[in-house]
């Protein structure tokens, strides 16, 4: 899976292999700009499966929660969204 961060221009801002960096890359963005959540969205990719995004992207307060309790539960990644 891959994890893709974005910002509201829709520029991608970083890219990770797994769900620890992921997280890792969310935390010292907020660390660095605590007000960035705002701004983000952390989004999911099956990369085995064309692509597509897997369970919800993560941005504002869910990102910010995310962060806090380091998981990306509400994600919810074992669901498929073939949107």
């Amino acid at each position: 899976m891959r994890f893709e961060m974005i910002d509201d221009h829709s520029q991608l801002l970083d890219v990770f292999d797994d769900e620890a960096a992921a997280l890792a890359g969310v935390r010292a963005l907020l660390a660095e700009e605590p007000d960035a959540a705002a701004e983000v969205a952390l989004m999911a990719f099956d990369e085995t499966d064309d692509d597509r995004l897997v369970g919800r992207a993560l941005y504002g307060d869910a990102l910010t929660e995310a962060a806090r309790t380091g998981s990306l539960a509400a994600m919810d990644l074992a669901s498929r969204s073939h949107a």
